[in-house]
């Protein structure tokens, strides 16, 4: 009912243009990935408490109606007590309670407690980093949306520059000032620069479609983040991350397992009680025939059970589980090496970018002042219609690489963000 209401509220806030936190939150509100997590997290808590409610044992209610050839007595016989006036009836009905309990099972029924403990906070573990995996390919897709709608809005500038340009052109064609090759030249660029607007319409339309197949609501456009240069994170002690952290929680799970595996060299106790009453009415051989008769029965009985040889079956599977726990210390190795290296790489190209971003911004610079005075020249015959174009789309070019460059630095901090488990600002 929360996660409608969610729904339902922020689908009146975006009726103009979703901003990246509306996005992040209907994407968490309808992931079925989180759904499926969070009734498994409940299912291990159940199976939890149902293993913990079966050390307790149970009592079962036992109702049983027989029929017989001869007569059976309603109470077992000792030698002592056989005499001719035993009720006995060939339709003999019990009806009573029998109480079970495991008493000592090597500890095998506290390892799957907290086996089912330990699974339930895997799974808790889990889906905090789905959340986070969630969040990140939100805004990585958000920020390559948002970067491709602002290249179109550049593009279409120039595309409406082209084609003012193209009619000025045509006029001063007709007062001998422009050549057809001019035309011919200015034509073919609108041409290209209009299939390259096109693209990036249909590029743009792909990405809101795979943005809005997480958010599950329509999405026109998206409203503008404010920008920020890429900041380095002081990282501290990646021990403590939850992707780490959680192979610590599959050995724990496996220690459980090989707890509950080596209580199989221990004995078994086991408690049976039953109390009840067998009746019927006496058969025709008996002296009381046709009389309703009952008898109380009780019994209790201790039971111990001890495998004294199975052929090295328990030494092995408890061996093969001890080299799976050596097996997830490995594991666990190998992701905080790779957690270090990703690290490093976004740092890396962090730096890259920057220095690319400052280079383009320089170019851009000097195309301004470049165009500027072709564009004098241009007038005067100095300079060539094709070199004057061809200057013209480089700038665009620039342009759009500038834009493209400031949305990757903005992705490279979300990215920093997910391995380092602090995208997700608060439950949800």
């Amino acid at each position: 009912m929360r996660k409608f209401a969610l729904i339902a509220l922020l689908g009146l806030e975006f009726s103009h243009a979703m901003t990246l936190e509306q996005s992040i939150a209907l994407a968490l509100a309808n992931s079925t990935q989180l759904e499926r997590l969070e009734y498994q997290e409940a299912l291990h808590a159940d199976k939890q408490s149902a293993a913990a409610q079966a050390r307790y044992g149970s009592f079962d209610l036992s109702v049983q109606l027989e029929k017989h050839n001869l007569p059976r007595t309603l109470a077992p016989l000792t030698p002592s007590t056989i005499s001719p006036n035993i009720a006995s009836t060939t339709e003999p009905m019990s009806i009573g309670v029998n109480y079970s309990v495991l008493l000592f099972s090597g500890y095998a029924e506290q390892s799957e407690i907290d086996m089912e403990e330990l699974a339930q906070k895997s799974v808790a573990s889990l889906r905090k980093l789905t959340k986070e995996q969630i969040v990140f390919n939100v805004k990585s897709l958000y920020f390559s949306a948002l970067a491709t709608q602002k290249k179109e809005e550049a593009q279409s500038e120039f595309v409406l520059w082209l084609e003012d340009f193209a009619s000025l052109s045509q006029e001063e064609l007709a007062l001998g000032r422009r050549s057809e090759l001019d035309i011919l030249r200015i034509t073919s660029t609108l041409a290209a620069q209009k299939a390259q607007l096109e693209a990036l319409k249909a590029r743009s339309q792909t990405l809101l479609a795979t943005l809005q197949s997480y958010t599950q609501e329509p999405i026109e456009t998206l409203e503008e983040v404010g920008m920020k240069a890429y900041e380095r994170a002081l990282i501290g002690d990646i021990a403590t991350l939850e992707r780490l952290q959680s192979f610590d929680t599959q050995s724990d799970i496996i220690a459980q397992r090989v707890r509950k595996q080596e209580s199989r060299f221990y004995p078994k106790v086991s408690l049976n009680a039953y109390y009840g009453q067998n009746f019927g009415y006496n058969d025709s051989t008996n002296p009381q025939s046709g009389d309703f008769e009952h008898q109380e029965i009780w019994h209790v009985n201790f039971k111990l059970g001890y495998n004294l040889f199975d052929f090295g079956a328990k030494d092995a599977a408890s061996q093969a589980l001890q080299k799976e726990m050596l097996q997830t210390g490995t594991h666990k190795e190998e992701a905080r090496r790779s957690l270090v290296l990703e690290l490093a790489t976004i740092e890396a190209k962090a730096e890259s970018l920057q220095a690319q971003k400052e280079a383009k911004e320089e170019e851009e610079r000097l195309l301004d002042k470049s165009v500027a005075i072709e564009s004098l020249r241009l007038e005067h015959g100095a300079v060539s219609m094709s070199d004057f174009l061809e200057l013209k789309a480089k700038h665009a070019l620039v342009v759009a690489s500038i834009i493209e460059l400031e949305y990757e630095q903005m992705k490279l901090s979300a990215q920093q963000e997910y391995v380092l488990e602090k995208g997700v600002k608060s439950e949800n």
